[in-house]
């Protein structure tokens, strides 16, 4: 979810998912005429000190 859409009180985590977003679909394109895919995992959220503190 972070890496769609901005979060409150997580503009930096917010800002890397974005940015790893980014990077996946910028290679996926640079790649693809050499018939290399590129795929790009968000894992759920978990339950971590961050998490909790919210």
């Amino acid at each position: 979810m972070y890496a769609k859409v901005g979060i409150y009180g997580y503009a930096v985590y917010s800002a890397t998912k974005f940015g790893l977003r980014g990077l996946a679909e910028a290679l996926q394109q640079e790649v693809i005429a050499d018939n290399i895919y590129v795929s790009l995992i968000f894992p759920p959220e978990t339950d971590t000190q961050s998490l909790a503190k919210g």
